[in-house]
């Protein structure tokens, strides 16, 4: 984390870090409830689910640190 975070600044971050893996683990939960009926509960699905999700968040995580490396405000963030 940079340096010169205030206290609070740095304590928002990680609640926002921990809110949102938990948003996403949710969501791949449901996605894969979703997809139970037509395709059942195999491991092959929830292979499919999980890898999908993580190829996203990096994708997501990637174009993201570029654009904050570039515009480091927090309201861009949040």
């Amino acid at each position: 984390m940079d340096d010169s975070l205030t206290r609070p600044a740095r304590a928002w971050l990680i609640v926002t870090a921990f809110l949102s893996g938990t948003c996403v683990m949710v969501l791949e939960m449901a996605a894969a409830r979703a997809a139970a009926p037509y395709f059942g509960q195999s491991n092959y699905i929830w292979t499919n689910v999980i890898g999908v999700i993580l190829a996203a968040l990096a994708v997501g995580y990637f174009l993201g640190g570029r654009l904050i490396d570039r515009h480091p405000r927090a309201g861009l963030l949040y």
